[in-house]
């Protein structure tokens, strides 16, 4: 072996490049059509990136100068091995990849949340959910670093082309994101299509529910079924050993051997463990969040010095099918919206006309004229089709004490040991994703069929609208969870996830059934009728 100084990139892309031609059939094809060829554009990116690599491991290397082989071309045709094989229609757990030899893995910086791959062994492979963001392009960075064989999949739930207003998808947008993410960091991008799975487990139940006047959350069963369910098994069925995706949580084991644990994001900012609270800790023993034990602003810090174009990219925010429009627009696609009253919660008149039940929702603002303080929702009446509204953003009709949850759900499949045994248990809580950990008792409660209240608690009187039951396997009773909130609780809002965490583990938790009883109701209304008065 002789040593040889480093070379330009470029040499090293044309060496890459001679040697991935001879590899490759002149056209590469996967179901009879043609995918790529070598000359292709994402395929001299990914040259790009290989040498890249290469130039930074000789230049960064402690021993001097590259060390190759006396056929200074074998280090390049390893790579052009990998190359090729990265651009398989599928991927096996019988591929070993062939070895960069003179080129070392680095860990990533700092403390990882998940474990890095023993060297020696066979590399593990992880199938990383590619959005297209920064997240998940750091995610596939970070493993790569830690030793991991890495491959993309980006999954497409969203067949846009059926609306009226097409246009607003970011579906074809992100894709392209994620593809130059992936060839940038030479690993392959595999689509996956689970347009009629999500709309069966995730969209028919999300407009049934907005079609009873209630207010879903798509984004937590998407979680459990899409993600942590149908893309998981389609990883694991392709080869791969486990599945990462760029979510701000943690995973740890309680003790040796015990059940999977769901832990909040070390970013308090960003943390997503909310979304994931119904997924079981059984599919996340296959799961890995590389970014989860870092901050946003740590995550596009590496993105940059990486050199991905994604670093930037403004993060996704709201309900994924919906993009930028607005619900109420989006939503009259599927539910037929029926006007009907705004009610004045102070004296039940009528104060305007709604557009339909399905387009708002508890603390949202309504659009009513003709007063000095704005009107905002506190309830709704299907059996009326009317909503309730109060004046002012704090009136007291938006707060309440207590709530009743049901169904129920928990990362570890049970309740904790506290309410099976009967007794309280103080814990924190969200009740929505944007907002600050609260401090709660709960318990656990039973009721039948049809009941609207249990044993210390009374629902409040602007909640009139139907909660799907959902009984147990005997049939007779429901498990309810009621919550004491040791604040008083502003907009809660049927058919919201209120998620519970002791510290920083996520337990479970439950959909809001029904808000108790409103302070308003509850004899705080002579001020604020006196305010009212003034403001008309």
């Amino acid at each position: 072996m002789k040593s040889l100084a480093p070379r330009s990139a470029s040499l090293l892309r044309n060496l890459l490049s001679k040697r991935l031609e001879q590899k490759l059939p002149p056209n590469l094809q996967v179901n009879g059509a043609t995918v790529l060829s070598p000359k292709s554009p994402s395929l001299q990116g990914l040259f790009s990136s290989a040498a890249n690599i290469l130039w930074h491991s000789a230049k960064d290397s402690s021993h001097g100068p590259l060390a190759l082989p006396t056929r200074s071309e074998a280090l390049v045709g390893a790579w052009g091995s990998r190359c090729a094989a990265a651009f398989r229609p599928s991927f096996s757990p019988n591929y070993v990849p062939l070895a960069t030899r003179g080129v070392q893995t680095s860990p990533p910086p700092g403390p990882t949340s998940f474990p890095v791959a023993s060297p020696g062994k066979r590399r593990p492979v992880v199938a990383v959910g590619m959005s297209g963001g920064v997240d998940s392009a750091v995610s596939a960075l970070l493993l790569q670093r830690a030793g991991y064989e890495v491959v993309g999949l980006f999954m497409r739930n969203w067949d846009a082309q059926e609306e009226d207003d097409a246009g607003q998808c970011s579906a074809d947008q992100d894709l392209k994101d994620a593809k130059q993410a992936c060839a940038h960091l030479g690993i392959p991008l595999h689509e996956v299509d689970f347009v009629r799975r999500y709309w069966t487990d995730v969209f028919e139940q999300f407009v049934a529910e907005c079609a009873r006047g209630l207010t879903p959350n798509p984004d937590l069963p998407c979680n459990r079924h899409i993600k942590f369910d149908a893309l998981l098994h389609h990883a694991l069925a392709q080869g791969a050993d486990l599945l990462a995706t760029g979510h701000y949580a943690r995973l740890d084991s309680e003790g040796e051997g015990g059940a999977r644990r769901l832990l909040r994001g070390k970013d308090p900012t960003k943390d997503q463990s909310y979304f994931l609270a119904q997924v079981e800790s059984a599919p996340l023993e296959r799961v890995l969040f590389p970014v989860g034990g870092s901050l946003k602003s740590e995550v596009r810090q590496l993105a940059t010095d990486a050199g991905l174009l994604v670093a930037n990219k403004r993060s996704s925010r709201g309900i994924c099918f919906l993009g930028k429009r607005r619900f109420e627009r989006f939503i009259a696609q599927y539910v037929p919206l029926q006007p009907g009253p705004f009610v004045n919660v102070g004296d039940g008149r009528p104060v305007g006309t709604h557009g339909g039940l399905a387009a708002y929702t508890n603390g949202q603002r309504a659009r009513i004229g003709g007063s000095a303080l704005p009107w905002f929702v506190v309830g709704k009446s299907v059996g009326d089709n009317a909503v309730f509204v109060a004046r002012g953003e704090d009136h007291p009709a938006l707060y309440s004490d207590t709530a009743l949850v049901a169904p129920l759900f928990w990362v570890t499949g049970r309740p904790p040991r506290e309410l099976l045994d009967g007794r309280e248990m103080v814990c924190s809580y969200k009740a929505r994703y944007v907002q600050r950990m609260g401090e709660c008792t709960v318990r656990l409660v039973e009721g039948r069929a049809g009941m609207r209240s249990c044993r210390g608690f009374e629902k409040s009187s602007f909640s009139r609208v139907d909660i799907p039951e959902l009984a147990e396997k005997e049939g007779a009773v429901h498990k309810r969870l009621l919550v004491r909130f040791k604040e008083s609780e502003r907009a809660l809002t049927p058919r919201q996830a209120l998620v519970l965490y002791d510290g920083d583990v996520c337990l479970g938790g439950g959909l809001l059934a029904h808000p108790g009883r409103t302070k308003y109701e509850m004899g705080e209304s002579k001020e604020v009728d006196v305010l009212e008065q003034a403001a008309a």
